[in-house]
């Protein structure tokens, strides 16, 4: 069976990019996994947003279907998809959290509630439930990221440190680095997908 590849970064940290360099490298890879088949995948996932284990198993069919896997729900399920898929790796992208925050926000800009992935990652780190973007302050939005990552980072010291790749999604060797990680002779440049004029990227 071809190893599976989970891009466990949060929305706005180059979901985007992973997701068009890991198909242009021969790997079967979909961003948002929303809809397969005609199934709505994020229907199914409303009102168990807090259920991670829950929504592993009702994404199984587009798990399964392909090889990898970026943007939300599954940064929220990186425990659980490490459990379901003990032969997976999983990549990490960051960037600097001050640039990440504006990000974001814009991103969410036309949501007044969050949509039910995007719930499941921002519930995780939130004992209460903020609706939107918007309640949340730029100091909690600090505190998540910076918590996601150190929280996967203490995981996968503990259960397989090989398995995680982290890359710097500005680093210029990230064509060679991710290649790598993967097993797959670099073919194409890393891209940056979906760069805002002020250089924010999806």
């Amino acid at each position: 069976m071809d190893t599976k590849f989970f891009a466990i970064s949060l929305h706005r940290t180059g979901t985007r990019s992973i997701d068009q360099f890991l198909n242009q490298l021969g790997i079967r890879s979909v961003h948002w996994p929303n809809e397969l088949l005609g199934v709505d995948f994020q229907e199914r996932v409303r009102g168990h947003e807090r259920d991670l284990d829950f929504i592993v198993e009702v994404l199984l069919p587009i798990l399964n279907h392909y090889q990898a896997v970026s943007d939300v729900p599954i940064p929220a399920l990186y425990d659980r998809l490490a459990i379901k898929f003990p032969q997976a790796k999983f990549l990490f992208l960051y960037r600097n959290p001050f640039d990440w925050v504006p990000s974001v926000r814009w991103n969410q800009r036309n949501n007044p509630e969050f949509r039910p992935y995007v719930r499941a990652v921002y519930w995780r780190y939130f004992e209460w439930c903020p609706p939107a973007i918007a309640d949340l302050s730029d100091i909690q939005l600090l505190w998540m990221y910076s918590r996601h990552m150190s929280d996967v980072i203490a995981y996968f010291q503990e259960n397989g440190p090989d398995r995680l790749g982290i890359f710097d999604l500005d680093a210029p060797d990230n064509t060679e680095k991710i290649s790598s990680f993967v097993g797959i002779e670099p073919r194409v440049q890393f891209p940056h997908v979906g760069r805002r004029p002020r250089g924010d990227r999806l």
